[in-house]
């Protein structure tokens, strides 16, 4: 599998948790976010309603960018330049291992709301320290 169809499967898999989460009403702000838009102005009578429609457009959209890069995926070809530059990225231990420290890292963030909750783990207040969690 090529990487435009890679993204495609990454862009499906995010619309269905995102879909998911929503109906299980999750609260995974990196899942919640499509469906956090309000109106600016309070014209609406049902602002519940405009943050669902917005939502379901945002996901609409993603799903369709990845059905075309599912479609035009297999037709993609690396350049042979671009394919030794990868190998000699990957060469460099020091800097690969960093770009997958750097993955994991981002991966474990946006887990924010799983790991930790709504509760601070540490707080230091008027001089002593605290553990809620």
């Amino acid at each position: 599998m090529n990487l435009p169809r890679k993204v495609a499967v990454l862009l499906f898999s995010v619309v269905a948790l995102a879909a998911i989460a929503r109906y299980l009403q999750w609260e995974l702000p990196t899942l919640r976010w499509f469906f956090s838009f309000t109106p600016q102005a309070q014209e609406s009578n049902n602002p519940e309603a405009t943050e669902v429609i917005i939502g379901c457009v945002m996901l609409l959209a993603l799903t369709l960018a990845g059905v075309f890069l599912w479609i035009w995926g297999k037709h993609f070809a690396w350049n042979p330049i671009t394919l030794r530059r990868f190998k000699g990225f990957r060469s460099i231990k020091r800097g690969y291992y960093s770009f997958m420290l750097i993955g994991v890292l981002l991966f474990v963030a946006m887990l924010d709301q799983v790991i930790v909750g709504r509760e601070a783990l540490v707080v230091r207040y008027q001089g002593k320290w605290h553990f809620p969690a």
